[in-house]
């Protein structure tokens, strides 16, 4: 095979690997995904990560459009690849100038970079964070989530202790190691 042909069929795979194939867009949570996105944090809570949370507890997820979208104080949202939901994220305000992330869920065929799906869903959050003018964003996980761990590290988070967090921050019973972002 000729050098050109090679050169053509590496540029035709990549347009295509690139381009429209792999493309997770990023939108604001619509009423239509609701059954999807909870099936979605819950498979993941339950199945991956061995949680044990109700649907009653998470109060939060019973009307995601209602707590996140009532205002424009907070944001959910969407990772979607083909109309199905694949990620979440949601930003809050939980006092002046600080905010509060959650949420973040990535289905594990969407994980890594070639979707590039958890860091669309960040930057997305952030940016909702600088327009509100926060100076600060807050997050809690688990001990072993050690992916969790390093993608947020590896995106300017830096570990702090549970007493630094506002006294207004939405804790989740699996929290146990904190994050602070200064914007």
């Amino acid at each position: 095979m000729s050098v050109l042909i090679k050169l053509f069929y590496v540029i035709v795979i990549n347009i295509n690997f690139k381009g429209c194939l792999m493309n997770v867009n990023i939108v604001p949570f619509l009423d239509k995904y609701q059954d999807q996105t909870t099936n979605l944090i819950f498979s993941i809570q339950e199945d991956e990560l061995k949680l044990n949370v109700s649907r009653e507890e998470r109060v939060d997820l019973q009307d995601i459009a209602a707590f996140y979208m009532k205002d424009n104080s907070s944001l959910f949202c969407l990772a979607l690849y083909r109309n199905n939901v694949v990620g979440t994220i949601s930003i809050s305000y939980i006092s002046k100038r600080k905010m509060a992330l959650h949420n973040m869920y990535i289905h594990k065929d969407f994980r890594g970079t070639i979707y590039d799906t958890a860091n669309k869903l960040l930057k997305e959050s952030i940016h909702f964070a600088s327009d509100h003018m926060a100076r600060e964003i807050y997050l809690g996980t688990g001990l072993d989530f050690y992916a969790a761990h390093k993608f947020y590290e590896k995106n300017g988070f830096m570990e702090v202790e549970k007493e630094v967090l506002p006294s207004d921050f939405p804790f989740m019973s699996c929290d146990e190691k904190f994050y602070e972002l200064i914007l």
